[in-house]
């Protein structure tokens, strides 16, 4: 048996008959075809030949760990996997929805401190502000009023001032400070939200049905599998036309 050049055929397609119908006759049995124990080796190498050559292809969505049926066309195949592929980018969704929002709270936090620490010094500068302005009034009216500029009064003033006035720069300084630092927290949250929007994108475009990678693989047999159910003979129709060619019938 030449088994390599062998066919495969539909046995729900053919039509056998017991006998040959008229005017048909039959070719002569070779000899070998009454071996009983020939139809043993031939079913022996006939699963030789299936497990080394017939291997099964697949379509096989690595994403998705999914493989199609036996005989199935892609687009049916990448209609099955469309329900499957929005469960699983759903859940791809959450995962980082639920990274990041730890990630944003923690920048928002971190934006608030610092929100905080600003308005405090802005307030507390407003307030020394005022303090000094009122402190360096009283010294120049005291001075204004009669009394000696160097008085113990007015010196105490005056110095009193002095402090309130460099705490005020002290103060400025702190405000500028939490203003660059506010500005650099709001610059990575605005990265981090750039950040997520593309992950949630990639994850869209991962999981698109139409964009999944499909290869096509061969599986190949167990000997286990191979299952040789019966092994018989059976003649095929031809017929010899009048210039002594012979064609086949089926």
């Amino acid at each position: 048996m030449n088994w390599p050049d062998a066919r495969a055929v539909d046995p729900d397609r053919l039509d056998l008959l017991s006998e040959a119908p008229a005017p048909g006759e039959y070719d002569e049995l070779p000899a070998i075809g009454s071996n009983v124990k020939q139809y043993a080796a031939w079913s022996r190498e006939l699963q030789s030949h299936v497990y080394q050559n017939c291997p099964l292809t697949l379509l096989h969505c690595r994403p998705l760990q999914e493989w199609s049926r036996e005989g199935e066309r892609e687009g049916d195949f990448r209609g099955r996997l469309t329900h499957q592929a929005r469960e699983q980018r759903d859940l791809e969704v959450d995962k980082i929805r639920a990274l990041y929002t730890k990630q944003f709270e923690t920048m928002q936090d971190r934006i608030r401190r610092v929100e905080d620490r600003r308005d405090r010094n802005a307030a507390q500068f407003r307030q020394q502000k005022l303090q000094t302005a009122f402190s360096f009034g009283a010294t120049v009216l005291g001075a204004m009023m009669g009394r000696k500029v160097a008085s113990a009064n007015n010196i105490g003033r005056a110095v009193a001032t002095a402090n309130r006035a460099q705490r005020s720069a002290t103060r400025k300084g702190e405000i500028a400070r939490a203003e660059q630092e506010l500005q650099v927290q709001q610059e990575r949250f605005a990265e981090l939200e750039k950040a997520f929007q593309e992950a949630l994108r990639n994850v869209e475009q991962q999981f698109h049905a139409e964009e999944l990678p499909i290869e096509s693989e061969d599986i190949a047999p167990r000997k286990s599998d191979i299952s040789i159910r019966e092994m018989g003979l059976i003649w095929t129709p031809w017929r010899i036309t009048p210039a002594g060619i012979a064609e086949p019938l089926f």
